[in-house]
């Protein structure tokens, strides 16, 4: 999506609060590097923070997610909120499938067998 688009969307999705206005605000005049929009966004796990610094690095997730994911946790601040809503966002979009594969090494053990009871609960099956 362009710019405009983006900040369309925002504006007419959430509603008007200090997380919105920041969101409009990245996306109005977006900074360059990670780095750029944490110190623009902030890192604390205070979501009018934390949420825009999640979903503007989101774009970045979907290209290099383990790279992008690994310069979240060192940006200090509330690192864990960050780095799992930007995660959720990236994940969703690209599919487990597109993740480190290493990192799922690790997680399906505990993952798949919650999930699947997560799906009898809801289906019935």
């Amino acid at each position: 999506r362009g710019r405009r688009q983006r900040q369309m969307c925002i504006r007419d999705s959430l509603p008007d609060a200090r997380t919105r206005d920041a969101l409009l605000a990245l996306s109005a005049n977006p900074p360059p590097t990670l780095n750029a929009i944490a110190e623009r966004a902030g890192t604390s796990g205070y979501a009018a923070e934390s949420v825009p610094l999640a979903i503007a690095a989101a774009p970045a997730a979907l290209i290099d997610f383990e790279a992008t994911m690994g310069s979240l946790v060192h940006m200090g601040g509330d690192v864990d909120t960050v780095a799992s809503m930007c995660g959720q966002i990236a994940g969703a979009a690209l599919g487990a499938d597109h993740l480190p594969r290493r990192w799922r090494g690790e997680l399906e053990p505990w993952v798949e067998p919650g999930f699947a009871r997560f799906t009898r609960a809801l289906t019935g099956r």
